[in-house]
């Protein structure tokens, strides 16, 4: 919905996991949701027109894939490229690439960070200026399965050694939010930034670090400001991040989103 007017419908559900929009709310982009369907005839992301859903062809992406994001300013794309068998619930070895937009042409795709070694690039998010892009890394870890069998991956599902970073969209090395990060495996995912900025930029996502004394090992939504004139000078722009309040700490709060304050 639009929630500066909430009646106004923008799209009806949707057969996917996960769907990007323009600024204007006039075109989506979605990929297959998990399953049979996506096996068989391969993983893409697509166009379609909005409200009606209708639609327009497939993009020209590389490799598998997943998490697509449009820019604020409706120029680019950016999504990561993963291995074979790349889903929204769970992809390994992605790279981040990006494309240009222009009406409904989709060009210029191109390798925004190499995937290398363990590491996994994945959940790209544009920063409200559409200069900077935050993602997570991810490493290799192990766990057990619901057999009890060990497991070893470095997939983006709940992966506890995920770090948040950003990069320019023009390149360049990518640059960890340290502060942000804190110390140890806490499962720092989903980076969602807020649609304005002013002196600093504000980025919430997931975390599992305790909460004061309390600590249940839980996600839990916290919020970090991002000073992004640091970031042109190759330095850490993030602070020490704040939990939101009213949050219940015996529950899993993962994907943040923002909305604007409205009067009714």
């Amino acid at each position: 919905v639009n929630l500066a007017n909430p009646s106004t419908v923008i799209a009806g559900p949707l057969d996917s996991l996960f769907t990007t929009l323009n600024p204007t709310g006039t075109r989506g982009i979605k990929a297959p949701p998990p399953g049979p369907l996506a096996a068989l005839s391969g993983r893409s992301l697509s166009l379609m027109e909005l409200p009606s859903g209708t639609p327009l062809g497939p993009l020209p992406v590389a490799g598998e894939p997943a998490f697509a994001d449009w820019s604020p300013d409706g120029t680019k794309v950016v999504y990561s490229s993963c291995d074979e068998g790349a889903s929204e619930f769970g992809a390994n070895d992605c790279s981040l690439r990006l494309m240009d937009v222009s009406g409904d042409v989709f060009s210029n795709d191109r390798l925004l960070l190499q995937q290398q070694g363990d590491e996994n690039f994945y959940y790209p998010t544009f920063s409200p200026d559409s200069q900077w892009i935050a993602f997570n890394v991810g490493g290799h870890f192990t766990g057990v399965d619901s057999d009890g069998n060990p497991t070893s991956s470095s997939s983006s599902y709940a992966n506890p050694t995920a770090r948040l970073f950003i990069i320019s969209v023009n390149g360049g090395a990518p640059i960890e939010l340290s502060h942000a990060n804190g110390v140890g495996d806490l499962t720092n995912s989903w980076p969602r930034w807020a649609p304005e900025t002013q002196d600093y930029a504000w980025l919430a996502y997931s975390s599992k670090r305790d909460y004061g004394h309390s600590g249940q090992g839980n996600s839990q939504v916290w919020v970090t400001a991002v000073d992004l004139s640091e970031a042109m000078l190759g330095n850490d722009p993030s602070a020490p991040p704040v939990w939101f309040t009213g949050q219940d700490l015996g529950e899993n709060n993962l994907i943040p989103v923002w909305v604007p304050r409205i009067a009714f």
